[in-house]
């Protein structure tokens, strides 16, 4: 039996907050948790929600099946973690570009977990066929190249102007 207070807990509040007397947003921090609970992958260990997902659907489908979809995911999200971890990138949740960007990640964050368990319990009770678990890893894949799109494209400094015209030598 499912319960509404497990359905909601699943899911993730409008806007992350600090915890405490004065709560106030915390996207910088929020962000990357929520990401690494659906992709984790520290030194070839991958773990989270997708890995979950993954070799759920190589049980009930097999892995010739959907082996390609579940491989572009996997580059995708790995790409982003590799920006979140690495504090050299140029891409940082702390200084977005863009003030709607860290609402917009959060939104797809949620799309992300949603889809992850849509397709976990459609592919697993209902047994949906290949090409309708094809579909929905295509959509799962297009909404975290999305926020791939929207990492890359908002965060980070600005990227340097060429100024037109004639370059002195001396």
């Amino acid at each position: 039996m499912i319960k509404l207070k497990n359905i909601l807990a699943e899911a993730l509040p409008d806007v992350p907050m600090t915890v405490g007397f004065n709560p106030s947003e915390d996207y910088q921090k929020q962000i990357p948790a929520e990401f690494r609970r659906f992709y984790n992958n520290e030194g070839g260990n991958k773990t989270g929600r997708f890995i979950e997902m993954a070799e759920q659907l190589v049980k009930v489908y097999g892995p010739e099946v959907i082996q390609q979809d579940l491989e572009a995911i996997d580059d995708t999200s790995n790409e982003i973690q590799s920006y979140l971890d690495n504090q050299n990138s140029p891409y940082s949740t702390k200084s977005p570009r863009n003030p709607g960007a860290n609402e917009a990640i959060w939104e797809n964050l949620d799309d992300i977990h949603e889809k992850v368990n849509e397709i976990i319990n459609n592919a697993t009770f209902d047994k949906w066929p290949p090409e309708t678990v094809k579909a929905e890893l295509n959509k799962l894949y297009n909404i975290i190249q999305q926020t791939l799109d929207i990492f890359t494209g908002n965060y980070g400094a600005a990227p340097i102007r060429k100024q037109a015209g004639m370059k002195l030598y001396q």
